[in-house]
């Protein structure tokens, strides 16, 4: 089942060596290996929005992919590095909750704890297992080195597992409660909640209008299937593709225009 091909996620960003330093040791130990980058730009000690993008994205990913995903706010206390074996695929990382949701939807088949000193290459920074630990086992293992000789069992009920997005609507005074999960790139405001959820809770749907309410300010916003449905400069609500809400602004950014952050609430009611 195993391939030679390796997906990282981390919150390291690309200003600094380290996502290079990662990759180095990877083609280091394993010079044919595949290097797939989900993201570097998980926001910093988010393990939340990390482990929801690495369970939208590990499914795309050919069958026997290692997923290395760093997202390690504890690094060098005593969280444990591990090895989930699924059906499909392997993840290695620290024991924060990153990885769990990815593993448990695509079934876990073997849970493993990292011995750190059957992975010691060279000396182990306190503040960077990403390089010195996680690379060097999610590589051994797309060489085939059986999970076994590098790591020791773990019981499943040891893995730390964290709440997620999508969450259920809160309805109070005739308004779903959300809040904003992440921010991307574009500017875009994806909510906690899925948005067939919200539109059945209110009672409503495609084309109609809805009343958005945040920090004392409210936008009317159109229901569409994608933000280029209305005019430019225009907001819209809609399904991303992620399957979660998303207030878009059309050719513009949704964040700046409402002066909406990550973490804030958002109240969104029928226009009467």
């Amino acid at each position: 089942m195993m391939s030679n091909t390796i997906a990282i996620l981390t919150d390291y960003g690309l200003k600094d060596p380290y996502v290079g330093m990662v990759k180095a040791v990877i083609n280091r130990i394993n010079p044919q290996a595949v290097i797939i980058d989900i993201t570097h730009e998980v926001p910093k000690y988010r393990v939340d929005v990390g482990a929801f993008i690495l369970k939208t994205s590990y499914k795309y990913f050919r069958r026997g992919t290692i997923f290395l995903a760093v997202v390690d706010p504890e690094v060098g206390t005593t969280r444990k590095g591990i090895v989930i074996r699924t059906k499909n695929y392997v993840f290695v990382g620290p024991n924060n909750g990153l990885l769990t949701p990815a593993a448990l939807e695509d079934t876990i088949e073997g849970v493993y704890e990292i011995r750190e000193d059957s992975v010691r290459l060279w000396e182990v920074s306190e503040t960077f297992h990403g390089r010195d630990i996680f690379a060097p086992v999610a590589t051994l293992i797309s060489i085939k080195t059986p999970i076994e000789s590098l790591c020791s069992p773990l019981p499943t009920n040891e893995l730390v597992i964290i709440d997620i997005p999508p969450r259920k609507p809160v309805f109070e005074d005739g308004q779903v409660i959300t809040k904003v999960f992440y921010i991307d790139d574009f500017g875009n405001l994806i909510l906690d909640q899925k948005l067939e959820d919200i539109l059945d809770v209110l009672k409503t749907g495609l084309g109609d209008d809805l009343i958005i309410r945040s920090k004392g300010r409210e936008y009317r916003v159109k229901i569409t299937k994608t933000f280029a449905e209305v005019c430019e400069g225009c907001i819209a609500i809609y399904r991303n593709s992620l399957g979660l809400a998303e207030v878009g602004v059309f050719k513009g950014n949704a964040s700046k225009a409402l002066g909406i952050c990550e973490g804030d609430v958002i109240r969104i009611g029928k226009v009467l």
